[in-house]
């Protein structure tokens, strides 16, 4: 009866914390960031923004560098220009 008590103990706690790593943790975040004016993709259980970062890196890839100019960062980190270019200054 012991052994079963202490399993159920060990399951629950890990139950809640996998819950706050999973779900209260990168919530509470996106609030926090929100509060400050920042601005970013969507947070969604387990994918996360994985779709949209897809996306971009595709758009990435597709896109031609012109010769002349020596701005490189909206190809190569097209995820991060697309959240720190849209915010507000």
């Amino acid at each position: 009866m012991d052994h079963a008590l202490l399993l159920v103990l060990a399951g629950s706690w890990l139950l809640g914390r996998a819950l706050v790593q999973l779900v209260w943790r990168p919530r509470a975040t996106a609030a926090r960031f929100r509060a400050q004016g920042v601005r970013g993709l969507p947070y969604r259980f387990l994918r996360g923004s994985f779709d949209e970062m897809s996306r971009m890196k595709a758009e990435g890839e597709a896109m031609a560098l012109d010769v002349c100019n020596h701005d490189i960062l909206p190809g190569l980190c097209l995820t991060l220009s697309a959240v720190f270019f849209t915010m507000p200054l």
